[in-house]
């Protein structure tokens, strides 16, 4: 029974190898086929790279191998550079996609030397876009930072706008795997305008898959089921079957986290179906990891081993394929043997025959006796493994789980304290019925901020001013309710008009509140603050460590009015806060600010924007609308910034009299 068993082993196993050589010659078959009747060489390589690409595209890897290899063969033989170059591209493709890193790199080194020898730039982006995401996928994040930065500067330089698209998406994946989700989020909602100006459904359809992934990780599930779905809807118009199958696994990771586990098994399923089919083994991996889990969470531990089993079988399934190709070639040696026996004497050649039969099957029987037993020494280590692993695994969750519900709750107190911070800012409502030709630039470093704007509006005036207090975060934000109170108060309660009377005051009340503590609290606030009278166009300002700037109508000079050298708070020296009066005109610009834009680093040279940049920037805006006037303050921030992190929140206030 035993050695009908292996015979049949053999038999199978020889005949998927010759039916897997037929398969390869069937495609040779097939392409030959398809370029017969292309009249040159030159023609027939361009079409193959399509068939390439189209193949990789739609999970065929088999074919796109052999089409770009034919790619390569005929592109040589006509010293076509470019299209070796592309065909290289497919092949780290579709290697990438095989979870086959070593040869991938190869492909995409040769095609990237290829492309800078004869300067084919756009499909240099396109390299440099993929071997980034190579090295995500190795987890080396520096190193695919700098290839998907090369390609979104030379995509920029070109004004390619596929390029630009691809490479902010892939930094996207970078960010987000750094936990940065606000800046990857921000890429991927980029990428989808342009691949919306270019029709690039591919791209749109791998950013809605990325989008949704973010919001899994925050815990968002409505929307992360949203673009999750989005994203398989239009792989599956493009028949993306790669995308499909990663959009499953997706998928059943959500319904895996909301506890409905029925309908993640589910999703996980298609996967392996799809996996199977295209020979796509991440796919198969990442989807019997999973099932593995839900089976131990459902106590079925008979199926999580077996998940388990199949999950490690496939992580390790390059070893097991080298063994395999060994017994293969020992097996198609013997058949070999055979016929060559036939063509000798009859009686001698059965003697060898037999004899060399018997040797492959000592050979046959030592090799699965042996396999046997490391079978059964591995299926120990990994039981043992999984169990020692299983119970470090329960200890982690459930320390990350005090945790994260120890960060959720500072999370939601803080998120609770910017809506209270949020409701003693002035309404943009309120703002544009007394500064109807103004904007304001307000952008928080955190979640809550430490500089704010206010304005008091009378019957024919308006007090207005834009705030810095010490710190940003929590701590700003708490000095920053203090400092606004006390500013209330100053005109509210005790009816001053002129400002440097008001930051007189403000400092008393500031001072008088902070004495009450035990702790010695030296924090206070930097101010500019104006009053205007609309009738008469006359202009009272006082300030505290930050300017006033005035640019006079169709002027190219912008007049800087000094504040006092000195805080809203407690300092070595008190001295009266100075007022200033200037009589306006029509048309003339005030700008307010605080120090969080000019401190900002970035720039090639990760140096700080300094007021000199912001001077330049207002003289070049100054005949533009406000509105228009606050967009190009925040493309200046945002283009100034780069990939350096915020250092200070950031308010401006712009008023066209």
């Amino acid at each position: 029974m035993t050695s009908m068993k292996k015979k049949y082993f053999l038999f199978v196993f020889i005949f998927s190898i010759v039916s897997a050589r037929a398969s390869d010659v069937k495609i040779v078959d097939s392409i030959n086929l398809l370029i017969k009747k292309i009249p040159t060489i030159e023609q027939k390589v361009i079409y193959l790279n399509k068939l390439g690409e189209k193949a990789w595209r739609h999970g065929n890897y088999e074919f796109g191998l052999i089409a770009s290899d034919k790619a390569i063969e005929f592109s040589k033989s006509i010293n076509n550079l470019k299209e070796e170059g592309k065909a290289n591209l497919n092949k780290g493709i579709i290697f990438d996609f095989l979870g086959d890193y070593d040869k991938s790199l190869h492909q995409y080194l040769l095609a990237i030397k290829i492309q800078l020898k004869i300067q084919d730039f756009d499909y240099l982006i396109k390299s440099y876009n993929n071997l980034g995401l190579l090295y995500i996928n190795e987890r080396e994040y520096d190193k695919a930072e700098s290839y998907h930065l090369k390609s979104l500067q030379l995509a920029k330089k070109l004004k390619n706008v596929s390029g630009i698209s691809i490479a902010k998406s892939n930094l996207g994946i970078i960010y987000m795997a750094q936990k940065k989700f606000n800046k990857a989020l921000a890429n991927y909602f980029e990428t989808i305008k342009y691949d919306l100006i270019t029709k690039n459904i591919f791209g749109r359809a791998d950013s809605y898959n990325n989008i949704g992934l973010i919001y899994l990780k925050l815990n968002e599930f409505d929307k992360s089921e949203y673009y999750f779905k989005k994203s398989l809807q239009l792989r599956k118009q493009i028949n993306d079957i790669n995308g499909i199958g990663n959009s499953y696994n997706n998928i059943g990771s959500l319904y895996y986290k909301m506890n409905d586990l029925e309908i993640s098994k589910d999703y996980f399923k298609k996967a392996i179906v799809i996996g199977k089919k295209i020979g796509a083994k991440l796919l198969q991996e990442y989807a019997f990891e999973n099932l593995s889990a839900i089976d131990e969470g459902n106590e079925d531990f008979k199926g999580a081993f077996e998940n388990y089993v199949k999950y490690i079988a496939f992580r390790d399934s390059i070893i097991n394929e080298n063994v395999l190709q060994s017994q293969t070639r020992d097996e198609l040696q013997y058949i070999f043997d055979l016929k060559v026996a036939k063509e000798m004497h009859k009686h001698k050649a059965i003697e060898m025959v037999k004899e060399n039969k018997i040797q492959r099957q000592r050979f046959i029987v030592i090799s699965s006796i042996s396999f046997v037993i490391v079978a059964i020494i591995l299926s120990f280590v990994i039981i043992r493994k999984w169990r020692s692993e299983k119970k470090q695994n329960l200890i982690i969750e459930e320390q990350k789980r005090i945790v994260d519900k120890k960060n959720k709750e500072i999370l939601d107190s803080i998120t609770y304290a910017r809506r209270i911070q949020t409701a003693i800012l002035p309404a943009e409502k309120l703002v544009k019925n007394y500064l109807t030709n103004s904007f304001i630039l307000y952008l928080p470093k955190d979640i809550v901020a430490g500089d704010f704007y206010w304005i008091e509006p009378m019957n024919d005036s308006i007090i207005f001013a834009v705030a810095d207090c010490t710190g940003h975060g929590v701590p700003g934000a708490m000095m920053s309710v203090v400092c606004h109170n006390a500013l209330n108060r100053s005109v509210r309660e005790f009816g001053l008009r002129d400002p440097g009377a008001i930051l007189d005051q403000t400092r008393r009340i500031i001072i008088e509140e902070f004495e009450k503590s035990e702790d010695d609290v030296n924090d206070g606030m930097d101010i500019s603050l104006c009053f205007l009278n609309f009738e008469t166009n006359e202009l009272k300002w006082s300030g505290a460590n930050n300017p006033l700037w005035i640019l006079r109508n169709n002027s190219d000079e912008i007049t800087e009015i000094k504040a006092t050298k000195q805080p809203i708070g407690k300092f070595d020296h008190y001295d009266s806060f100075l007022t200033h009066t200037y009589n306006l005109e029509k048309g003339d610009l005030l700008y307010l600010f605080t120090d969080g834009m000019a401190d900002q680093f970035g720039g090639s040279n990760s140096k700080k924007y300094k007021t000199v940049k912001m001077k330049e920037l207002v003289l070049s805006i100054q005949h533009l609308p406000l509105f228009e006037q606050r967009q190009q303050f925040l493309e200046a921030f945002e283009n100034w910034k780069g990939n350096e992190d915020q250092v200070d929140d950031i308010c401006v206030i712009g008023v066209r009299i």
